[in-house]
């Protein structure tokens, strides 16, 4: 390695020249001015004259609009270009608000002759203070096979005769010994191998010049610990022309030898790096992160079958925008729910929200941060009713499933509203009310399998189902019945009942004693839905739940392949809730719904596997971990994670996520486009 040697002279650049003004208008206008200035034209001289003018108005029209889209160009690089120009020094330059310097590897004779595996990567910069960037540029340029003969027939000769003329106890020796060694090297490496010129050019920018000489020195400090006789130089005067040829091959460098190497040599100096996410209908979500390579990662978010789970403790912040560009009343698995909804939109399928955790999504198209979508979005507040309880929802050839699911439902609702009803109240007492009060009302037979053709269940006008009010006076009535018959047992579940059904329709009436809104029909084809029950909340837990449980049915009922289902806020679900939304959402998944899980806590998401099926989910996208979390993470997913990997997913960076999506692994930082 380094053995051949050639040495390039510095090349004369080519002199700029003054730019031409452009003539053909100038010409244009004067033929046309003489022309109309003639007193005895033609007929024809004017029909030639007025074709002159238009053709002149025409290129005068294309020319502005030339203008026009130039000046578009110059002013979106007026954005990314610096705010001032290059100014160079002797070994540095400026450049916008801060200072530059090119630096080349050098190496000392015969350096580095032992190359380990993957050598190049203890050259990479990184680490070299804050706000300091580096680029490390490689040129190469491959030797014709006549000039790398060539060549090694002079080498061989010159170590030959180094080797023949060699002295006793000479210092020297053993660099005549490398020398052969490396020659028997070479010759090996070269059968079926070419030789190969390269320079490693080091682009340095910094703040200021004292921070500038602070990171060169300690990337210096670092070559000489990782290789023997490799150094960096700034090259003294010679900044402008090692910029001017910064991108161009091997030999266009300017004044310097450059450095050789067999094919095989430059292959041991790749190093394997991952591409980060670029999906080929991906979207830019934000940056890699943690690795040699930090590539934009452009992931296909709508890529998915199944269900997704989303994980953060953070509050809202990207690359480009602010916690407070936000507000207080989002979250950072909020913004993933927009995107989420956003890209399933744009391929035409429908979207229901479940906001749990008191988020607000519809804002951010207020705040014109993201698409404004309120055309195409009906926001039900659920603290205002909306959906009869009591009202069942599904298909027509469903009616047998439908009524089971009727009756687990308001099973649960009350159970929500007082956890004092036990098995007993609810499973034989109510189960048997509910049954009867619904034969009263027409819903449901006796023997209804045999009589399915005539129970008219589902699909009915809103206002034909009944209410909690009328449930309560059929309760009264058979609790005096009860009462007459002296069965203690039943008396004493159905006061229980009765006093859930008072609390329900006095304190709550406004939402649990009402007919189903018109509002949720028009929900019902809209491509995006939002079911807040941020103010409902704040009546207690058992009634959020009891709404939710209402809800989820009705909501669900009409969407079909492909359309997704957001869950903002599982963390809220009470644990005794929850096998009856996973029936419903099982359900929606055979009819290849999507479900996305979202979580304010890492630590909640992963304890909720069996819930989510998060080791089967098609991507999960997590925030930093704590080190328990961490630890629970690996456990529950079975994962494997490198000790370097494992230190940046420990972490209090709220832009931080981790997306594990089949066999692809990435940790990058967010920078979501909404």
């Amino acid at each position: 390695m380094f053995f051949f040697k050639k040495f390039f002279k510095k090349k004369k650049q080519p002199v700029d020249s003054q730019q031409t003004t452009d003539r053909q208008s100038v010409q244009s206008v004067s033929k046309i001015d003489k022309i109309g200035k003639g007193k005895s034209q033609t007929s024809r001289g004017l029909i030639k004259s007025n074709k002159l003018f238009m053709a002149w108005n025409k290129n005068a029209e294309e020319k502005k609009q030339r203008q026009k889209s130039g000046l578009v160009a110059d002013s979106y690089l007026k954005q990314i270009s610096p705010k001032k120009g290059f100014t160079f020094h002797s070994d540095y330059f400026e450049v916008g608000d801060g200072v530059a310097q090119i630096l080349t590897i050098v190496p000392t004779k015969n350096a580095d002759r032992q190359l380990p595996p993957f050598w190049v990567t203890r050259m990479l910069p990184r680490g070299l203070g804050q706000n300091v960037t580096a680029r490390l540029i490689q040129p190469i340029s491959t030797k014709t096979e006549k000039w790398t003969k060539d060549n090694e027939v002079k080498a061989d000769a010159a170590v030959r005769q180094a080797y023949g003329e060699r002295k006793v106890n000479d210092p020297s020796n053993q660099d005549i010994a490398f020398q052969v060694q490396d020659m028997h090297q070479i010759n090996e490496d070269l059968r079926g191998g070419q030789y190969h010129g390269s320079e490693y050019k080091i682009l340095l920018k910094a703040p200021d010049v004292e921070t500038l000489d602070s990171a060169r020195e300690q990337y210096k400090l670092r070559l000489k610990n990782n290789f023997r006789g490799l150094t960096v130089e700034v090259f003294e005067g010679q900044q402008k022309d090692d910029f001017e040829n910064l991108l161009k091959s091997a030999d266009a460098q300017i004044g310097h030898e450059k450095k050789m190497y067999t094919s095989q040599e430059l292959a041991g100096g790749y190093y394997l790096m991952s591409k980060g996410i670029d999906d080929i209908t991906g979207k830019y979500v934000g940056v890699s992160e943690g690795d040699f390579n930090n590539p934009a990662m452009l992931m296909d978010v709508d890529d998915w079958s199944r269900n997704i789970v989303v994980a953060s403790k953070f509050g809202p912040r990207t690359g480009s925008y602010s916690t407070e560009v936000f507000g207080d009343h989002l979250r950072s698995i909020s913004l993933w729910g927009v995107k989420i909804a956003e890209d399933a939109m744009i391929q035409n399928h429908r979207v229901v929200h479940f906001i749990l955790n008191n988020t607000d999504i519809e804002d951010i198209g207020k705040r014109k941060i993201g698409a404004d979508l309120s055309k195409h979005t009906s926001n039900i507040n659920m603290g205002k009713g909306a959906i009869n309880p009591f009202e069942a929802f599904g298909r027509e050839e469903d009616k047998l499933n439908v009524y089971p699911t009727l009756t687990e439902k308001l099973r649960l609702m009350f159970k929500e509203m007082s956890p004092s009803l036990n098995d007993v109240d609810l499973n034989k007492y109510f189960t048997q009310l509910l049954k009867e009060f619904m034969e009263d009302k027409g819903l449901w037979k006796p023997n209804a399998k045999e009589n399915i053709d005539t129970i008219s269940l589902v699909g009915l006008p809103h206002n034909e189902y009944p209410l909690l009010s009328d449930f309560s006076l059929y309760l009264s009535t058979i609790f005096t019945i009860y009462q007459k018959q002296g069965n203690q047992q039943a008396i004493k579940s159905l006061e229980k009942i009765q006093g859930v059904v008072d609390r329900m329709k006095e304190e709550n009436g406004d939402i649990f004693d009402k007919h189903t809104s018109s509002v949720v029909d028009n929900a019902q084809t809209i491509p995006q839905v939002i079911y807040d029950f941020a103010s409902i909340s704040e009546r207690g837990r058992g009634i959020a739940m009891a709404q939710f449980i209402n809800t989820l049915g009705y909501a669900t009922q009409n969407l079909h392949r492909g359309d997704v289902v957001i869950i903002h806020g599982v963390d809220q679900l009470a644990p005794e809730v929850k096998e009856f939304v996973k029936d419903n959402l099982q359900k929606l998944t055979r009819r290849d719904v999507r479900i996305a899980y979202l979580y304010d806590n890492v630590m909640s998401a992963i304890n909720d596997k069996d819930f989510n099926d998060l080791t089967s989910a098609d991507y999960t996208l997590f925030s930093a971990m704590s080190s328990d979390e961490l630890e629970a993470y690996k456990e529950t997913m079975k994962a494997t994670i490198p000790s370097a990997l494992e230190n940046s997913l420990i972490s209090k960076d709220d832009l931080l996520y981790y997306l594990s999506r089949d066999r692809e692994k990435v940790l990058f930082k967010l920078d979501l486009i909404l």
